[in-house]
């Protein structure tokens, strides 16, 4: 019985014994597995490994065999562990996505904060001067730049009027179009009045038409013009006349063109040529043709320089009462090159010109500089020109002359120096002082013939000089004020064959005023005063003219919508002055009436 139990119990630790190696067994393969494929899975992340780490590697599994046997031995069994540390994940919470709680944004109604700052707001208006040039200028046409909201309205208006002398007055314009298209005006003017002196009448008249068409980089102009201007030679000195003895009736027919570009063109040039052809004629079948053509165009070079080059040609050619001709005539080639910047302005140029065929080498230097004061400006400058004589501009100049035998051209040569200056927003003025020299200078003396005193007859002076002073001043106050005032002083140092400038006059001053005393209410003066001109007499001695003022006032204001009255007074003070010697002005005239606008 008991040999039967301990033989059980033989057994049964036997089964136990077995059951721990079988288990020692199969965990000792298991790790074995796992480590070979953590060492297959480093060999195919990195294939390169050095010779002395494969060797390491051999060596320590070299032990680790040995030791593994060592211990598999059956007298001292051991459970070996594994190195590798299990994976452990873990869970602190569930996760549930969930969004951020939003704001609202409330707004609270509040009334707007009242600023009771006020701020000085400064604008600076640019002065409004006029400067008026006390020499005629030609009037050039020029584009209109207009305000895109501004609605152009055409102008017409007739103004009529009557005054002593029996002086009938006539002035009329219209104008139709559109400035940016196409403007087309009419203008016309009549005035006659008879003095208390023998054939002491004159009739002045004119009507004209323009055309003038606007484009988007041209503006040109076409207009025609008719003069009338008859004038009795009423200075008689004795004898018996009539009033065809005695007339001098002056006809202009005249026809003009203008082009220019309103801005420079793709290779920087600008151009401006005009055109202008007038036939001239009196009562005594004296006819002259002029033709004048000026063509200048302008290259900018850059901001500080352009080149310029004009081409002129000024000839008129003049038939009198016993068909003999004459002509004169100027061409000029004028190239010039300027320079200018915000402190200086110069301009130099040589023109070659033929008066008459004669060639001459006129100069054209000018040099303007602010450098030593912003609100100065000096200049200096030598220019020379040629000045036509034609029967047309000697009859504007005199209106008593006979038919001239001959025509000359006058060279007028100049150096001056001069400032210039805008003392306020209000006030500018400039002075200049110059020498001029004349070749051929144009005088007007009366014919000594017996009851032929009254015609003035035309003689040319070879060398004349003389020192020129002249200056003006100007005030504006916005449109309500405008006052110039102008004077020129000529005294002749040097003269080779007469006695006197006969007709040449050494003192001038001149002022006009403009004020507008209400919006409808417009005043306006013009002053003159004369120092007297030289003149000869019969016996050929030279005497000089009395010095004379002239003061002219006039008025014009709004009684009606479109509906003016207008007065004016010439010779206020009443003088009796002669400009040309036998020739007594009109007394006190005063000359009124109205002004219809539609």
């Amino acid at each position: 019985m008991k040999t039967t139990n301990l033989l059980r119990i033989t057994m049964k630790n036997k089964l136990i014994i077995i059951c721990l190696l079988s288990a020692f067994l199969l965990q000792n393969v298991t790790a074995f597995s796992q480590k070979r494929k953590a060492k297959s899975k480093s060999t195919t992340k990195s294939k390169p490994v050095a010779k002395k780490a494969k060797k390491e590697q051999k060596s320590k599994s070299k032990k680790n065999n040995k030791t593994a046997t060592v211990r598999e031995t059956p007298s001292e069994v051991k459970i070996s562990t594994d190195t590798l540390k299990p994976s452990v994940v873990n869970i602190t919470s569930s996760y549930k996505p969930t969004l951020k709680s939003a704001a609202k944004v409330n707004f609270t109604a509040t009334s707007s904060v009242i600023d009771t700052n006020r701020f000085s707001l400064g604008y600076s208006i640019p002065a409004q001067n006029l400067f008026f040039s006390y020499q005629p200028v030609p009037i050039k046409p020029i584009s209109l730049v207009n305000d895109s909201v501004l609605v152009w309205q055409n102008t017409k208006y007739i103004k009529l009027g009557y005054g002593n002398f029996k002086t009938p007055f006539v002035e009329a314009a219209f104008s139709f179009g559109h400035p940016n298209s196409k403007v087309y005006s009419i203008n016309a003017n009549f005035v006659q009045s008879t003095g208390n002196i023998a054939f002491q009448e004159f009739t002045k008249a004119s009507i004209g038409a323009q055309a003038q068409i606007n484009s988007l980089r041209t503006t040109s102009l076409l207009g025609i013009r008719y003069n009338l201007a008859n004038q009795n030679r009423y200075g008689i000195n004795g004898g018996l006349f009539n009033a065809a003895d005695l007339d001098n009736n002056f006809n202009t027919i005249e026809l003009f063109g203008n082009i220019q570009n309103k801005v420079a063109n793709e290779k920087g040039i600008t151009y401006n040529p005009t055109l202008k052809l007038s036939l001239f004629s009196d009562n005594k079948s004296g006819n002259e043709l002029n033709a004048y053509v000026h063509a200048p165009i302008k290259k900018q070079l850059n901001a500080n320089w352009n080149l310029q080059l004009g081409l002129l040609v000024d000839v008129a050619s003049f038939s009198n009462t016993l068909s003999q001709k004459n002509s004169t005539s100027i061409v000029a080639v004028q190239p010039n090159v300027q320079y200018k910047s915000r402190a200086f302005d110069v301009k130099a140029g040589l023109h070659p010109t033929w008066s008459n065929g004669t060639f001459g080498l006129l100069p054209n230097i000018f040099v303007e500089t602010n450098v030593l004061s912003d609100k100065f400006s000096f200049f200096a400058g030598w220019n020379a020109n040629y000045l036509k004589n034609s029967y047309q501009t000697l009859a504007s100049t005199n209106p008593f002359i006979v038919q001239p035998n001959t025509l000359e051209n006058t060279k007028l040569s100049e150096q001056f120096v001069g400032f210039k200056s805008s003392l306020s927003k209000h006030i500018s003025f400039n002075m200049q002082v110059g020498l001029q020299n004349y070749t051929n200078m144009v005088l007007f003396v009366n014919d000594t013939t017996t009851f032929k005193t009254q015609n003035f007859g035309v003689l040319y002076e070879p060398t004349l000089s003389a020192l020129q002073i002249k200056g003006e001043i100007n005030y504006t106050l916005q449109d309500k004020l405008s006052i110039a005032i102008a004077a020129k002083i000529m005294q002749v140092t040097k003269q080779e064959v007469f006695a006197k400038a006969f007709g040449f006059m050494p003192l001038e001053i001149s002022g006009m005023a403009r004020y507008k005393l209400f919006k409808d209410v417009h005043l306006k003066t013009d002053v003159f005063f004369f120092g007297g001109s030289p003149y000869r007499t019969k016996t050929l001695q030279a005497e000089r003219l009395n010095a004379a003022l002239d003061l002219n006032i006039g008025a014009e204001f709004a009684v009606l919508n479109k509906l003016n009255v207008w007065l004016q007074v010439n010779n206020l003070l009443n003088n009796r002055y002669q400009r040309w010697h036998q020739y007594d002005v009109l007394s006190l005239n005063l000359v009124g009436g109205v002004k219809f606008m539609f």
